[in-house]
């Protein structure tokens, strides 16, 4: 029984959160405050720069303008959700598994036969 609540509960529990990861939306920063994260960098490949890590150079030919994606964000939705929704599944079926198999052995024992 704990195989069905624990494969159930971690499919229902990765799929909400892959759905609610794309409706978090990055904070607005405060007005006042004086330690942003990013600074603006006209020197910087992207235009701007962590200002708390140290600056490490890094080779320019290995950057492009071309965004590299590979796949869309459905395509990347699914692919997450295809191998949770199997695991859950898996869990589930071993967790009913083993209850039918318990299930079969007591009704073996009231019947008198062997299982």
């Amino acid at each position: 029984m704990t195989n069905i609540v624990l494969g159930s509960w971690f499919t229902f529990t990765v799929i909400t959160c892959i759905f609610a990861a794309l409706k978090i939306e990055p904070p607005a920063p405060h007005p006042d405050d004086d330690d942003r994260i990013l600074v603006e960098d006209q020197t910087s490949p992207v235009g701007f720069k962590v200002p708390n890590f140290p600056d490490y150079p890094f080779d320019q030919k290995l950057l492009n303008d071309e965004r590299a994606e590979c796949c869309s964000l459905r395509t990347e939705i699914i692919i997450g959700v295809i191998p949770c929704v199997l695991f859950g599944f898996g869990v589930v079926v071993t967790g009913i598994m083993e209850v039918v198999s318990h299930a079969d052995k007591i009704v073996a024992e009231h019947m008198g036969g062997d299982v």
